[in-house]
């Protein structure tokens, strides 16, 4: 059997949107307090964005991009982006790290924090 690339993309944007679902169930549940105000077509918006930059550091695996989304609605959309949050990052970029041990890194500096 062979898969043409027009199969394989329909079966990526389908595993990609039942990814995005299960985020989306996931952060309303743990996240209430932060999403509720948002309508699903934002937080959608906010998710897919998410996702997006966190492949763009390397993050494969649907945990880590799942705490990344985390993150996102707990320090806002650009935490990435904030000087006061540089250290998140210089990890976050670091070529050395998988995306896994990226996500450890940061949830055990912010856990020493106190901010996890």
């Amino acid at each position: 059997m062979i898969i043409r690339k027009e199969q394989m993309m329909v079966f990526e944007q389908y595993a990609r949107a039942s990814f995005e679902k299960r985020a989306m169930e996931q952060l309303r549940s743990i996240h209430f307090e932060r999403t509720e105000d948002l309508s699903d077509v934002n937080l959608g918006k906010l998710i897919s964005s998410g996702i997006d930059k966190a492949i763009g550091y390397g993050m494969k695996e649907q945990p880590d991009i799942q705490r990344f989304l985390d993150y996102i609605i707990l320090f806002g959309i650009n935490f990435d982006e904030d000087p006061a949050r540089e250290w998140m990052r210089e990890v976050l970029e670091d070529k050395s790290l998988e995306g896994g041990d990226k996500i450890a890194w940061l949830d055990d500096d912010l856990a020493q924090a106190g901010e996890a």
